[in-house]
């Protein structure tokens, strides 16, 4: 995210098929956190999203490299808090916040229905914009 230092997250996608011969539906569910401790106090921030990208597959001669482009939406669930050990109390706030996503990729097939993933993606969400690289597995449903 911007203004924080790099972090790992997690997530979940799914191939839910093609909505026309180059464009397909993918839902998409990611989450991330990062933490740091200053003189005793800590300061965390998390983000869980849910959201839907569009991926436009363009055509190639490969059938192993299928790279796209794409965007989408998602809610973003940003949940921030700050922690005092001198005076003891903590402060935290829960915010709701529309993203927008773009960026881009490339899929090879491992079998019929599975794919191997590599995209990044830049997502706009208030004061929480971020950039993720990614790798995984698509499974068709």
């Amino acid at each position: 995210a911007d203004n924080v230092p790099g972090t790992m997250g997690m997530g979940v996608f799914a191939n839910m098929g093609n909505i026309t011969s180059d464009i397909r539906l993918v839902p998409v569910v990611n989450y991330w956190s990062k933490s740091e401790t200053f003189a005793g106090d800590k300061v965390s921030v998390r983000d869980i999203s849910f959201g839907t990208r569009g991926q436009y597959m363009f055509r190639v001669n490969s059938p192993k490299f299928q790279p796209f482009m794409g965007a989408g939406l998602g809610m973003h669930f940003v949940r921030g808090e700050v922690s005092s050990v001198s005076p003891p109390m903590s402060i935290s706030t829960t915010e709701t916040k529309l993203g927008v996503d773009m960026g881009g990729g490339f899929v090879t097939p491992l079998s019929h229905k599975t794919d191997l993933c590599f995209d990044m993606w830049y997502t706009m969400a208030s004061d929480v914009n971020h950039i993720s690289m990614k790798a995984g597995i698509s499974f068709d449903l």
